[in-house]
């Protein structure tokens, strides 16, 4: 990957994830690591795919149909994906809360296979109104992995971008909204495309945690307009929803294959929140180097290369 492209990347999922400047920050990551197995709260985070139960394992998830090229989501959907990302966001207004998204891509052709892979880990903090975050963009086109460490607090955004085999840059702006919208909106971004890919049916209750959810199952998939135009393969997908409307767990994955072209693409996306009462969104040593390169002075290189720790977004 180019350094342009990367940071392109980085850019647009930053942007995405809470609706302005760069939100995230980052850690190593590798193609086909699995999602984090740990909770800001201490509790055992979400179990992948197949284990969504406590100590019992279940059935994966079934194979869900795949609508005709020119079927498109119905309005009943839509309508009950804004019903069901309002109470999400909506529970979550007043917890601190972690969230884990990650999206990888695998593309198989006739000049080999490729894949590229973001994670987002980020915190808020209803009670300190700080929110931290990392991205991590890479992928085996390019030796290069980009990595965005994102700080808000008391209406300003720090940011911290390191590609490989570059200084790190800095910046200071602005938040552009509050930290109560960004608190919600950001709980949101990146599971609405899950939810929206098809129609899910509720087929079980689990246990987790001590705390009882609804398995909802992808049953019929739809996906984007362009996503109909190819063939689409293995879809499956599923989330978990608390009886106070937080989306506790999502995944979703499908196969596209283009005949003509002699590729593949394979998808996965998943999506992960935990709660806690307090929840700490510590304020990360680099922010004093961006400050100083906002205001023109040359940041000391102390912690230029500092790697965030596991239970650190920041």
């Amino acid at each position: 990957m180019t350094r342009q492209w990367v940071t392109a990347v980085a850019l647009v999922a930053l942007v995405a994830l809470a609706g302005c400047p760069s939100l995230t920050g980052t850690t190593p990551s590798e193609t086909g690591q699995p999602a984090e197995n740990r909770s800001p709260a201490g509790t055992a985070a979400p179990s992948p795919p197949g284990d969504t139960t406590t100590g019992t394992a279940v059935r994966p998830t079934a194979t869900a149909t795949v609508s005709g090229p020119t079927t498109t989501p119905g309005a009943a959907n839509g309508s009950r994906v804004r019903r069901l990302l309002a109470a999400h966001s909506s529970a979550l207004g007043d917890d601190d809360y972690e969230l884990t998204r990650s999206e990888r891509r695998r593309v198989t052709g006739p000049n080999g296979t490729r894949a590229d892979v973001r994670r987002v880990v980020a915190r808020s903090s209803a009670v300190e109104d700080r929110i931290s975050g990392r991205l991590t963009a890479n992928g085996t086109s390019g030796p290069d992995v980009t990595r965005t460490n994102t700080f808000v607090a008391n209406g300003t955004v720090y940011r911290r971008t390191v590609d490989s085999g570059h200084e790190p840059e800095y910046a200071r702006e602005p938040a552009e909204r509050s930290h109560r919208e960004l608190h919600e909106e950001m709980a949101t971004t990146g599971l609405e495309s899950l939810l929206e890919a098809g129609r899910y049916e509720n087929v079980s209750t689990v246990e987790r945690d001590g705390r009882r959810l609804a398995r909802y199952e992808l049953a019929a998939f739809d996906g984007s307009p362009w996503i109909r135009e190819s063939t689409v393969e293995n879809a499956s997908g599923f989330y978990l929803v608390d009886r106070e409307g937080v989306v506790r767990e999502a995944r979703l994955s499908y196969r596209l294959s283009d005949p003509d072209a002699g590729s593949t693409m394979t998808v996965e996306l998943s999506y992960a929140v935990e709660t806690a009462d307090r929840l700490a969104v510590e304020r990360p040593d680099w922010v004093d180097e961006a400050v100083e390169a906002a205001d023109g002075e040359s940041p000391a290189p102390t912690s230029s290369n500092r790697t965030a720790s596991a239970g650190d977004p920041s």
